[in-house]
């Protein structure tokens, strides 16, 4: 009996993700669009107002840094994802400058319909 529960317990943690995670990646393709139309009331919208922030890399290179935290608000940097992944909570885009010499990769948490945590 033990196992049929377990089995099912299962089952219905899928059955919740796969509910999940198109509503998880509405959340952050939404935030790419209003990060491109420079919708500030949008943007606020979308990000916890407590949320937890990793940027990583070389500072020359945290556009999105500044750019969602204010540091500056004219970065001329566009970001287009080529590819977005979801694993539950997490997305996971990936994207490039058109002239292929910039790479990026951020991964979003999302959690009940606001992103809570960015890793950049």
């Amino acid at each position: 009996m033990k196992g049929r529960v377990f089995v099912l317990e299962l089952a219905n943690f899928r059955a919740r993700l796969e509910e999940e995670e198109p509503k998880n990646q509405g959340v952050v393709q939404a935030l790419y669009e209003a990060l491109s139309s420079r919708d500030v009331e949008t943007v606020h919208r979308l990000l916890a107002p407590d949320i937890e922030w990793w940027f990583h890399g070389p500072p020359s290179h945290q556009h999105m840094m500044r750019l969602l935290t204010g540091l500056s608000s004219d970065v001329p940097f566009n970001f287009e994802p080529s590819s977005i992944s979801v694993f539950g909570s997490t997305v996971v885009v990936e994207g490039h400058k058109p002239t292929h010499d910039v790479f990026w990769v951020h991964a979003w948490t999302v959690t009940n319909g606001v992103i809570t945590q960015v890793f950049v």
